[in-house]
């Protein structure tokens, strides 16, 4: 057994060559060198040239060990458990080529998700996980991120996730592989922006794009041809171009929002004090929102954005509000950032700390925040804080597929991106159970007498 793992990444590099003379395509070749050269690997690719079974060589490459990269467990995260077992499929292929496979072990476990595993000769395992990338946790080896822009997650909160994993070890890999999705995405900053902030984040990635034209070149083949024809020039040029279509129309109008400003919503029945964050971490500041929740209306008391603060500063400012506002709930973003201070909070408030899921949030808290905001039911606080606030909710997009699309921008000194952050502080607040209830009558609208610091 030890004899055979000891071979085993000669076998694999042997197999690689031979796989590079009679199978590969030019740019799964590039992405395997480019990942046995560097930690940090992304391709944005068209549909349909073989990113995944690309990537599923890749697994048996990383999991069996290659001269240049030692041997790990491998992790590849895909969109739905449909993908997982295609990934799968894809490794036993290679494997049985190799002649390692070792078995198979298919389970559900409610704490990881569903999961599927092959065991390799080395002892090492190879996993193909469809669901939420928290469920990461507690794993340690390389990752493999499949169709990126088509996670139910966050993308960028699974990457942030993916590289604590793949810290521990410099020989760990993290690669991630995309289609393009719309400008202003996590996968658009990643790739194609030109905006320096995103430019000088992802230097230490190598990156690649490649068309259905670079696969294929100008001349496609004639089935190819008819699908162009078939198909919409925007649908083309987004899934076979690697084009990133812009996103027309502001999810949030910003005559409405700002009617918002210095209206006081009478509260009506049971109040509650809800501190919702969009916790931050060194690039993008956390943005915070203290407002009264009650029966079908918000009334915001208190905006903050916390640039370059650490989890220590950032629980200490939170006691402190708690007891100079009077907070008894809390809602604190779930993805991987947040985490730790999710932690504390609930060690500290037990039952009164919700976590917010940042695609549901979008999905469903956004709509609420907008129809509060025209049925008159939102009071803000008119402060300095507001701009950035209205800035960031006009700024939010909704796609043709009905997603809304949160962009970046730079902060005002440059040396921060704003993330949306104060935005998405405020649509977490849109999924608190007592906006859902109806209003008691004689809502009122006065002068505003909160203001923020």
């Amino acid at each position: 057994m030890l004899a055979a793992a000891k071979a085993l990444p000669e076998r694999v590099a042997e197999y690689l060559r031979v796989m590079r003379e009679e199978v590969l395509r030019p740019f799964q070749i590039d992405l395997i060198d480019r990942v046995l050269a560097t930690r940090r690997a992304a391709l944005l690719g068209a549909r349909q040239i073989g990113k995944s079974l690309g990537l599923g060589l890749l697994a048996v490459v990383l999991g069996c060990g290659h001269p240049k990269v030692k041997g790990a467990d491998v992790m590849i995260v895909s969109k739905d458990r449909t993908t997982s077992a295609n990934m799968i499929r894809y490794v036993r292929e290679h494997l049985d080529a190799l002649g390692e496979f070792a078995g198979e072990t298919t389970f559900i476990d409610p704490d990881l998700g569903s999961t599927t595993r092959i065991a390799l000769a080395n002892g090492r395992y190879i996993f193909a996980m469809p669901g939420k990338m928290s469920s990461v946790q507690g794993f340690t080896g390389h990752v493999l991120f499949d169709e990126a822009s088509e996670t139910k997650d966050d993308p960028e909160d699974a990457i942030d996730q993916a590289s604590a994993v793949c810290s521990s070890q410099p020989h760990l890999r993290l690669v991630v592989c995309s289609n393009s999705d719309y400008e202003g995405s996590f996968v658009y900053g990643l790739t194609t922006s030109p905006d320096p902030l995103d430019r000088a984040r992802w230097s230490k990635w190598s990156l690649a794009t490649v068309t259905i034209e670079d696969v294929w070149g100008v001349d496609l083949p004639e089935h190819l041809v008819e699908e162009r024809e078939r198909m919409r020039p925007e649908a083309w040029d987004r899934w076979f171009m690697c084009k990133f279509p812009g996103v027309e129309g502001s999810a949030f109008d910003r005559d409405v929002v700002r009617r918002c400003a210095g209206v006081q919503v009478a509260p009506r029945g049971t109040r509650v004090r809800v501190l919702s964050i969009d916790v931050g971490h060194v690039v993008n500041p956390s943005g915070v929102v203290i407002a009264d929740v009650w029966q079908g209306a918000l009334q915001v008391v208190r905006l903050g954005m916390w640039f370059g603060r650490d989890v220590d500063w950032q629980e200490a400012e939170i006691v402190r509000l708690v007891e100079l506002e009077g907070v008894n709930e809390f809602i604190v973003d779930a993805g991987a950032i947040g985490y730790e201070l999710n932690r504390r909070l609930v060690g500290r408030y037990g039952a009164r700390v919700s976590s917010a899921n940042v695609v549901s949030a979008r999905a469903n808290g956004s709509g609420a925040i907008d129809q509060l905001m025209r049925g008159g039911r939102v009071g803000l606080p008119e402060c300095e804080e507001l701009g950035e606030l209205v800035a960031d909710l006009t700024a939010m997009k909704r796609a043709q597929d009905g997603d809304l699309v949160v962009p970046t921008r730079p902060a005002r000194d440059r040396r921060y991106k704003i993330h949306c952050d104060l935005g998405e502080a405020l649509i977490y607040l849109g999924t608190h159970p007592h906006l859902h209830r109806p209003m008691s009558d004689g809502t009122t609208r006065g002068a505003s007498g909160n203001q923020t610091s």
